[in-house]
């Protein structure tokens, strides 16, 4: 009689179980932070090549980032980001149409790359965010030429 129990209890057991993992994988392993993405545009055009960070606006927690290229990011895995309000700070490079030296071998040439971002949009940035929490969160950057005071 007691065999006639078990295999009832088990399929429980099995159900809570499987119950039990979806739970953790739809909460995103509950550490709190969740996938940031979008696009950085400057001028009208996809960035070609840089670096996206998000620093916590009131200096307490982790700092995030990753690159981005050809005016995408996607911050996931261990650059996921952590809810709160953000500074956003974008370095970014652009071929100039030039070719300059490229070291080795002798005579050899390479595209020449600038920073094309200006200093409010990382060093002295006024970029803000607010990263909410959800499964995913995108912010996309469209930056102007910026003005020199």
């Amino acid at each position: 009689m007691s065999s006639a129990k078990v295999p009832g209890r088990t399929r429980r057991h099995v159900l809570l179980g499987l119950a039990c993992a979806a739970v953790v994988l739809v909460s995103g392993c509950g550490d709190g932070r969740v996938r940031v993405h979008g696009t950085v545009l400057f001028e009208g055009k996809p960035l070609e090549e840089g670096f996206v960070s998000f620093e916590p606006a009131d200096g307490v927690g982790p700092t995030t980032g990753g690159p981005v290229t050809d005016g995408r990011y996607d911050l996931t895995g261990e650059a996921r980001a952590t809810v709160g309000e953000k500074i956003v700070r974008i370095i970014g490079s652009r071929r100039t149409g030039r070719k300059i030296p490229a070291g080795n071998p002798p005579g050899a040439m390479a595209d020449e790359w600038v920073q094309c971002i200006p200093p409010e949009y990382n060093d002295r940035s006024t970029l803000r965010v607010t990263i909410t929490p959800g499964r995913d969160v995108t912010h996309n950057f469209d930056l102007p030429i910026a003005t020199e005071p």
